[in-house]
């Protein structure tokens, strides 16, 4: 078992403490060529897909984040209290209380100071596009008002990667976690 820290932001960070988020998805990098990778044609060994591994031809990638049984720790953005030197987190704070303290970044986050880890209970390799409904609703984006879980996630990852992100339908390591700390 091994542990490696991840990133997530406030919101996703609530969501995964609430019980609501039990996926996570990131870029494959660098990026898997369309013309000539897809991890499903696998039968005569173009393409081999082991658990947190693919490969075609010479090529081998690992997932990064590790796999089943592996641990993710969570950076978040936090800070030290000055008064009794405990951590507080910018996820929980409301926002006019954000204002007035200088926040450190979450890649800049000690393993000593996260409050989260998860553990990989499952990873897989797929396109952004092959998202399902369960997954979206997995992934901490239930049915709003205006847009259906998928809906919600296509928009949440334009505005995470930029415009146009969805469009390119990347290809996106897919990772299943349980939350281990309470």
């Amino acid at each position: 078992m091994t542990e490696r820290p991840i990133l997530f932001t406030g919101p996703n960070v609530l969501k995964v403490i609430a019980g609501r988020k039990t996926q996570t998805r990131r870029i494959v990098k660098p990026e898997l060529d369309p013309k000539t990778h897809s991890p499903w044609l696998s039968p005569d060994g173009m393409w081999r897909w082991m658990t947190g591994v693919i490969s075609y031809g010479d090529d081998e990638r690992r997932c990064p984040y590790g796999v089943p049984c592996d641990r993710l720790w969570v950076r978040e953005a936090w800070r030290l209290r000055s008064a009794d030197r405990t951590v507080a987190y910018r996820a929980d704070c409301a926002p006019h209380e954000d204002e007035h303290w200088r926040w450190k970044p979450s890649i800049h986050m000690p393993r000593w100071a996260s409050r989260l880890t998860l553990e990989i209970t499952a990873v897989s390799v797929e396109r952004i596009h092959g998202i399902s409904r369960a997954d979206a609703i997995a992934e901490g984006y239930a049915d709003e008002e205006r847009a259906s879980p998928t809906d919600a996630f296509h928009n949440a990852w334009n505005a995470l990667h930029g415009d146009g992100a969805w469009q390119r339908n990347d290809w996106v390591w897919a990772l299943t976690f349980r939350r281990l700390t309470p």
